[in-house]
């Protein structure tokens, strides 16, 4: 979902979250081999998920997501104007 918000932020011309979203894939790819890897140390998996992941996420999602009624994310309203 990551890799396809790109083009998205590309087309409303948010120059900011297209730039926060190539760390960000890298980041979760980085996780994704940690995962391939014969034996994956779970408590490192978890904490680059928290750390490294989420606030990459975070960076966006706070300033262009708020939660639904049912906590689902969604886009701000007027986060990409008209």
């Amino acid at each position: 979902a990551i890799v396809d918000s790109r083009e998205f932020w590309v087309t409303h011309k948010k120059d900011d979250a297209i730039e926060a979203n190539k760390p960000t894939v890298e980041k979760i790819e980085a996780v994704e081999k940690m995962l391939a890897a014969p034996a994956p140390d779970a408590q490192a998996v978890q904490a680059a998920l928290k750390q490294e992941v989420g606030a990459a996420c975070r960076q966006c999602h706070e300033k262009y997501r708020v939660r639904d009624a049912e906590n689902n994310w969604v886009l701000k309203p007027g986060s990409i104007g008209g």
